[in-house]
């Protein structure tokens, strides 16, 4: 049964709104609900209060009268396990370094590289591949 404004004063008188089970805000307008309910239609602040009153009563005894179901989970069926696996880490071996072979790191490199300090120091013309013209035959 839904209260209503009309039908509120004849609840209350006859035991039906269960007010010792309210919370107390509730329960504590009970006692004024009579002098609102006579200025209902006379101020619109009034007629707030008294709605909201009344949905807050009516809610309130609807949960009562229907409290919520307890719910319990059933137990869940696993078909396939979960299995964590530790993860696959690989180890990457640096690569070796290979020395590569240029050009003064050779043998013929090191000889062109003495060959022309020494001819830097000594003053000679004659570097390999490079002779001057005075030394070839029958030039002077």
């Amino acid at each position: 049964m839904t209260i209503t404004k009309e039908n509120y004063m004849t609840l209350a008188n006859s035991g039906a709104i269960p007010f010792a089970k309210m919370p107390k805000d509730l329960a504590d307008t009970h006692g004024e609900m009579p002098d609102y309910l006579e200025f209902y239609n006379d101020d619109k602040d009034i007629k707030a209060v008294v709605d909201l009153y009344l949905q807050k009563t009516n809610a309130f005894i609807y949960k009562l009268n229907n409290p919520d179901p307890i719910v319990v989970n059933p137990p869940v069926k696993i078909e396939d396990p979960i299995v964590i696996v530790d993860p696959v880490v690989e180890i990457i071996e640096p690569k070796p370094k290979v020395k590569t072979a240029g050009f003064f790191s050779s043998a013929w490199g090191k000889l062109l590289v003495v060959g022309i300090g020494a001819s830097l120091i000594f003053g000679s013309s004659n570097v390999i591949g490079n002779e001057s013209k005075s030394n070839k035959k029958g030039v002077r």
